[in-house]
């Protein structure tokens, strides 16, 4: 009996917490190329993603913290339905970043201020009131080295969201 329970302790420790340290260590310290594509990026900004999005949460809730009359930076704006919807409702002066050209295409066809660029050379010269970047930090591998790139570049406020997952509707 005592010998059963030690030989399967032993098991246990050999066949799965040696493993799962492993795999664990190997995750934090082994390195791995990173590379990103934006050919994905262009393909998701090539249909027509905004349809129905107009009222969702995220929307009344930027809505609510965005005074009248400001001055906004998106970074990562998408086709622009954010800075549409708050210029809408809140007479901002918009302008906006994004790494899609097709993207941006949609939001210059909205009547915005928009340019293609992407984050790593985002380089802002000018200062807002609010500068948003609104569920794209999930897509960076360091999204630290934005936001620090950010400091001093708002007046009021830096407004980030990042998808929930776990939440839905």
């Amino acid at each position: 009996m005592i010998l059963r329970a030690v030989v399967n302790f032993y098991r246990y420790v050999r066949y799965h917490i040696f493993l799962v340290a492993r795999q664990g260590w190997g995750n934090i310290f082994r390195y791995r190329k990173m590379e990103f594509s934006t050919t994905a990026y262009e393909q998701y900004w090539g249909n027509n993603t905004s349809q129905g999005r107009e009222e969702g949460i995220r929307f009344q809730v930027f809505s609510k913290l965005v005074e009248e009359n400001s001055k906004v930076i998106e970074i990562g704006c998408g086709d622009g339905i954010l800075l549409q919807i708050l210029k809408k409702r809140k007479s901002i002066a918009a302008k906006g970043y994004d790494i899609s050209s097709n993207a941006i295409q949609k939001a210059k066809s909205k009547g915005l201020d928009v340019e293609v660029r992407g984050v790593s050379v985002i380089g802002l010269n000018e200062v807002a009131d609010y500068v948003i970047t609104a569920d794209c930090l999930d897509h960076l591998a360091m999204p630290e080295v934005l936001i620090s790139q950010l400091r001093g570049k708002f007046r009021k406020a830096l407004l980030l969201s990042v998808p929930n997952s776990c939440y839905w509707r």
